[in-house]
């Protein structure tokens, strides 16, 4: 078993204790936080925890910083391959860890923490990095410290930056993080930050120590102004200042509701978002945490799914957007196995056979292709709503807070929010799943979707999928983490043909044996209850 087969998951439902909120950091905003320590403090003994949700991925993307000019420079980032590093770098590097583990799942929330302490006998020992409570040993490159080495930056006079890598050009965070804590002159492990329950999920407590002089919590939890947003609950008032972070009502908010657990029937948990993985995309167009979907006229066509997929339930959603809207379409996707990022108007999600879509220019309601009903169209600036009943087999489309044609029915089976952007349309749309304010009260008895109002549900441990022969092969849906895989016969090494994730596995192989054009079959073992195994209870999966 590997450094990171050996990774718990995390408790999603019923937690103990639960963040109040997170901080969308959007890269394309080159939003983070800033702070100069007026004192520089220990810099060979601290410790860094928080919870990360990524959003763009495969990019050089910043954690946590320090720098003086240039290249010299410490801190914590993600590397263009998805591997965790820290480094220092006062001109010449004396330490460095680059993970062999790839941290490439969007779909829920890792809890991160880099440990410094110098001053240990042991070289190999003078600095730890854990993902979900458990120490990670498989590194790509290790370079270790001499003994009581003081690390340059951190912890010293120079800027401090949360959510950018300070690099000649900055590298900026894109997702979310929550409960950041930093404490200096100790040595944490894990358990002062979390827990395994008694189910062996790791899950976060309240940390009840000190934190020292530099010391600093952030919880992101007073929306009030983006000054107390980032005020420090350690007490200490080492205080924060954002940098292109948005209070402004409406897509560019970024005072988040996800986070690690959520509790049934509350606002807070890990929400769904764009599912990037699910489909190869011709650009980068999924962006801002996975909530933004941008198409350019006469580049191509785009269409996205969500991280989530339920089968039961009732749900509301919405979905705004800025630019032209020629044929630009809201609605639900049918099956467990989103394809087609770049399609032709025949290949819209809309047409596929029990899908359903809003259509902006015609207000066209459809039902697999087949109109079943027309609304009012809709434009830049109109917040459209979803409705959709699994429990009746309906969905209801609103726009503006009414009622737009009538319900179509004879919904059933797996579904996933779903949009789509025409060839010709020039614009960007904006998915709310209820991690910021709806722009209307969902309808009675419709809740938002987050893991804390997710049953277990059965996990899928057999299937098919249909294959496309690539290297960034496609998404399947499980309603959970698989623990092992075979697909066509053939045994599954994670990381290598696919990812093991916290809502099921992506294709990241173009061996045939695995990932053969049309159809593939795949078996999976999981935990014993199912409900060990089940979506609203993991945390986001490294792989090896």
């Amino acid at each position: 078993m590997s450094a990171v087969d050996a990774i718990p998951l995390l408790l999603g439902g019923n937690p103990g204790y639960q963040a109040q909120r997170s901080l969308r950091f959007r890269s394309a905003a080159s939003a983070s936080l800033s702070r100069t320590p007026s004192a520089a403090s220990n810099r060979r003994t601290w410790t860094w925890s928080g919870w990360a949700k990524r959003g763009t991925l495969g990019v050089i993307q910043g954690l946590f910083s320090a720098r003086q000019a240039k290249d010299d420079i410490s801190g914590a980032y993600i590397w263009t391959g998805d591997k965790l590093t820290f480094i220092d770098r006062p001109g010449v590097t004396n330490l460095q860890l680059t993970t062999t583990m790839v941290l490439r799942d969007p779909s829920a929330h890792y809890h991160l923490i880099f440990q410094a302490d110098t001053t240990n006998a042991t070289a190999s020992d003078r600095f730890k990095i854990y993902v979900n409570g458990v120490r990670v040993t498989a590194f790509d490159t290790a370079t270790y410290p001499a003994q009581n080495y003081e690390i340059a930056y951190i912890n010293n006079t120079q800027d401090h930056r949360i959510g950018a890598f300070q690099d000649n050009t900055p590298s900026n965070f894109d997702g979310y993080l929550s409960d950041v804590h930093f404490i200096d002159g100790q040595a944490l492990t894990p358990a002062a930050f979390g827990q395994f329950d008694s189910n062996g999920m790791w899950q976060p407590k309240p940390y009840t120590g000190t934190y020292g002089a530099n010391g600093f919590r952030l919880r992101f939890d007073d929306a009030t102004s983006t000054t107390t947003l980032m005020a420090d609950s350690s007490g200490n008032g080492n205080n924060w200042t954002a940098n292109n972070i948005s209070l402004t009502t409406g897509p560019t908010y970024d005072s988040m509701l996800d986070v690690p657990l959520g509790s049934g029937g509350a606002e807070r948990g890990n929400h769904p978002v764009l599912n990037r993985l699910s489909h190869a995309l011709a650009a980068n167009v999924i962006g801002e945490g996975n909530l933004s979907l941008v198409n350019y006229a006469g580049t191509y066509y785009t269409s996205a799914g969500s991280t989530f997929y339920v089968s039961s339930g009732k749900w509301y959603f919405e979905a705004s957007m800025t630019g032209s809207g020629a044929s630009n379409t809201v609605g639900v996707h049918k099956g467990t196995s989103y394809t087609g990022s770049t399609v032709s108007t025949s290949g819209a999600y809309q047409t596929q056979a029990g899908s359903v879509g809003y259509t902006s220019d015609t207000g066209v309601i459809s039902l697999g292709g087949v109109t079943q009903s027309t609304g009012a169209t809709w434009t830049a600036g109109d917040a459209i709503g979803v409705a959709l009943d699994m429990t009746a087999g309906t969905v209801q489309f609103y726009k503006n807070n009414v009622a737009q044609g009538s319900p179509v029915t004879g919904i059933s089976g797996d579904y996933t929010p779903a949009f789509a952007l025409n060839y010709f349309a020039t614009s960007t749309l904006y998915p709310n799943f209820g991690q910021r304010p709806f722009a209307y009260t969902p309808p009675v008895g419709f809740k938002p979707l987050h893991t804390g109002n997710l049953s277990a549900g059965a996990v899928a441990a057999s299937g098919s999928f249909s294959g496309n022969a690539a290297a960034d092969g496609p998404f399947v849906w499980c309603n959970g983490t698989p623990e092992t895989l075979a697909i066509n016969g053939n045994a599954v090494t994670w990381g290598t043909h696919a990812d093991r994730l916290a809502n099921g596995f992506k294709l990241r192989t173009a061996s045939t044996s695995y990932n053969a054009s049309g159809t593939n079959t795949w078996t999976a073992t999981v935990l014993s209850p199912q409900s060990k195994s089940a979506f609203n209870i993991q945390t986001a999966k490294a792989n090896p």
